[in-house]
């Protein structure tokens, strides 16, 4: 069934209340995947590329289906965004289908303020989406891309820590188009973060449901995991309503960390407690990130990456998932 355009929320709600997922045809909670990328020995210093919409989590979509995507860019003048692409899976979680793709006219960039600052830039995009262009019905994983590339004109040091390549927020649906049932059953929603080199994802992963309904007294989340590919999760950072983008009155970026903060050495699995009698009434982020060094030198996975002449640069290459939810405490 194809919404009508005059029933959807205000696409320009994205940019000043993203989490607010109201007015949409079914239940929807906002989703929000980050990619950080870290070279100096501060994680906060770090650039940033958000991609989040308001998912119809595990609910049945048919037809054509509307969806409002965030992008944001933070302290990454380099990068540019030149498309969002919304894909599913094949039957055998193989072959992506492309069910949506937006080409930016032009590019997407952001560009540095001052030495001190370092600027966030957002844009929000309205994109519908075939759900029949996938050849299976039943659970699947909704994925949204945002492809990333370096600005006009930027050429990346030799050994730079890691190439820029994508974020990818997942989360399930369910799709009715009458088409053969899909095979294959997807357990994880989440946000990941990719490089091509050393080629590699960091990831925080929900196993289990989103709140789509209200949060009261003392919520624990269903089960959380932080995970990488090929190296090793060093650390894992949870909290509620972070400001990583705080500017003070001077123009200096002053990260806020958030409230109910919990720190771990290595990967975590397992469920947050998140006391809701601490906040206030009203729509909250619950944010957790994994993060995955790299140190400096000549690094060998599926290929070498750096010489001992020209050692690969090192950092830290962090993946986060940030969940909307509503707070309706008595």
């Amino acid at each position: 069934m194809l919404e009508g355009a005059s029933a959807l929320p205000p696409l320009d709600r994205m940019l000043t209340d993203a989490v607010n997922c109201t007015g949409w045809p079914q239940s929807r909670v906002y989703l929000e995947a980050q990619k950080w990328i870290t070279t100096t020995a501060d994680v906060l210093q770090s650039g940033h590329v958000h991609i989040g919409s308001c998912v119809p989590y595990n609910k049945t979509l048919s037809g054509t289906q509307t969806f409002d995507v965030l992008v944001q860019l933070h302290n990454a003048p380099t990068s540019r965004i030149d498309e969002i692409h919304i894909i599913t899976n094949d039957g055998t979680n193989g072959a992506a289908v492309i069910m949506s793709k937006y080409v930016f006219a032009t590019p997407f960039v952001c560009p540095a303020v001052n030495a001190n600052r370092g600027n966030l830039c957002k844009t929000a995009v309205r994109m519908t989406v075939a759900t029949a262009l996938n050849p299976y019905d039943g659970l699947t994983t909704l994925k949204f891309k945002a492809v990333e590339n370096y600005t006009a004109g930027y050429v990346p040091p030799t050994n730079e820590a890691f190439t820029l390549f994508l974020a990818s927020l997942n989360a399930r649906v369910v799709l009715k188009n009458s088409k053969p049932k899909n095979p294959y059953v997807p357990k994880r929603n989440g946000g990941r973060a990719f490089v091509k080199e050393v080629w590699e994802y960091t990831a925080v992963y929900f196993e289990g449901d989103f709140p789509l309904t209200a949060r009261k007294g003392n919520w624990t989340t269903d089960l959380v995991v932080s995970e990488t590919e090929r190296g090793n999760v060093t650390a894992t950072f949870v909290s509620v309503d972070p400001n990583f983008h705080n500017v003070d009155s001077e123009g200096m970026v002053q990260p806020l960390l958030g409230t109910q903060q919990q720190a771990f050495a290595g990967p975590i699995r397992k469920q947050i407690l998140v006391n809701t009698t601490a906040l206030s009434n009203g729509y909250h982020k619950l944010f957790m990130r994994a993060d995955s060094f790299f140190a400096p030198g000549v690094l060998s996975n599926s290929t070498q990456f750096g010489t001992a002449a020209n050692p690969f640069g090192g950092g830290t290459l962090s993946g986060a998932l940030l969940v909307g939810f509503l707070v309706q405490n008595p």
